[in-house]
């Protein structure tokens, strides 16, 4: 479904907004639930028995489409002036990205910028010796990768073992091109916020963050652990 619609943005688009259409009027649709953005350049909100489409029906719930001027004690104004009550005000302003749930990577008592770095199979970092951390994917289930970066870890640390090896360090080839592109069809304000932290990504494979849940499992539970892009020492 991902490939498909990130084929076919606009046709894409037209069809889930139809099946919104399917079950809101028209008008509705278009003022609250048409985003200027196309499915999966942000996360998909999915309403699988349609709960919330049939309480807005029945004048259980509603949504006003506008922009916050300021909050006071019993609620908060909107842009355009109107003013709407409120017992309870959830603030939904998106997440603040960190790497590594905010720890300090040091090498030699110097401090890595992890945006310096380049990402070698989404799970190390070029010229950082003995680290792997799981980055999940964004278009589909995050334990997916967790699991797929468990396995490369006990293969890698098996075949370090078996070959007396202390330390395995990816090395950036010379010829490779890094860009941080594939964060770019991700409009999320939370993702756009962070792109400057994250780590940048090569041109060719094993630099290249897939955000391929079937590639991936190919590659990292059949390919090679040795390869030209690891180097490891005794």
């Amino acid at each position: 479904m991902y490939r498909k619609i990130r084929k076919w943005p606009e046709k894409s688009k037209e069809k889930i907004l139809d099946l919104i259409k399917d079950e809101l009027p028209k008008e509705f649709v278009d003022e609250h639930l048409t985003p200027n953005y196309y499915p999966w350049e942000q996360r998909l909100c999915i309403i699988p028995d349609n709960d919330l489409f049939k309480a807005i029906n029945d004048n259980k719930a509603s949504i006003i489409t506008d922009s916050i001027e300021e909050f006071y004690e019993d609620g908060l104004i909107l842009k355009s002036g109107k003013s709407i009550e409120a017992d309870i005000i959830i603030s939904a302003t998106g997440l603040v990205l960190e790497n590594f749930g905010g720890m300090e990577i040091l090498l030699d008592d110097n401090r890595i910028e992890i945006s310096n770095t380049v990402t070698y199979k989404s799970m190390m970092h070029s010229d950082i010796p003995n680290f792997l951390n799981t980055f999940g994917y964004i278009n589909a289930s995050w334990t997916l990768k967790a699991d797929l970066t468990s396995k490369f870890l006990t293969r890698l640390i098996n075949f370090m073992k078996k070959n007396s090896y202390q330390s395995c360090r990816p090395v950036i080839p010379e010829d490779m091109n890094l860009t941080d592109e594939w964060l770019s069809e991700f409009s999320s304000g939370y993702i756009q916020r962070a792109r400057n932290i994250f780590p940048k990504q090569g041109n060719k494979k094993p630099w290249v963050n897939t955000q391929n849940y079937i590639i991936d499992w190919f590659e990292i539970n059949h390919g090679k652990i040795e390869d030209k892009n690891l180097l490891f020492k005794k």
